[in-house]
């Protein structure tokens, strides 16, 4: 497969459980509004070290981190107006 296919492909993010154990085990099981504050402080740092790092394969690691915080969150966004 093309690495810029792999890359800018629009597939949908691995779910944050599935890449962040802590999260998985300890963070789903506090509240909303707890885990929601957990994927912002998250996404933050996963930034600064996104901004710090040269390795390519870091790089991509940390942006799948960084899609599935976000779309976490965008499910817990979703979850406070139902």
């Amino acid at each position: 497969m093309n690495l810029a296919y792999k890359l800018f492909s629009k597939t949908s993010p691995k779910e944050l459980g599935c890449l962040d154990v802590f999260y998985k085990v300890t963070v789903s099981e506090l509240c909303r509004e707890a885990r929601r504050q957990y994927c912002i402080n998250l996404i933050g740092r996963l930034e600064h070290d996104l901004r710090r790092s040269n390795c390519r394969d870091e790089i991509r690691e940390i942006r799948q981190y960084i899609l599935a915080a976000k779309a976490e969150l965008k499910k817990l966004s979703g979850q406070a107006t139902n």
